[in-house]
């Protein structure tokens, strides 16, 4: 009868240790969920600025070309960033 107690007793030791892994585990999970989520939000929020400053720079090219002016070096650099941007991903 000791022997089955000891067993009861080792066995309910490893659970409670399991328990405390699976909670660890979890809050590990939840934290990188949560950083996940900010670079999420801050991707697209890069993304909105890239857009914008495209319009920006379409507009600003639009207006040279009515002037006769040229906008070349900047609008390759934009769309360099963007081919890195989506060569990153």
């Amino acid at each position: 009868m000791f022997n089955y107690q000891e067993k009861i007793a080792k066995l309910r030791a490893n659970e409670s240790r399991l328990e405390e892994n699976k909670k660890a585990l979890k809050m590990a999970l939840d934290e990188a969920e949560n950083r996940c989520t900010k670079l999420e939000l801050g991707r697209r929020s890069l993304d909105g600025d890239l857009q914008r400053f495209k319009l920006v720079m379409n507009d600003k090219e639009t207006e040279n070309q009515v002037r006769g002016g040229s906008n070349f070096f900047v609008k390759a650099w934009v769309e360099s960033s963007v081919c890195v941007k989506e060569g990153d991903g």
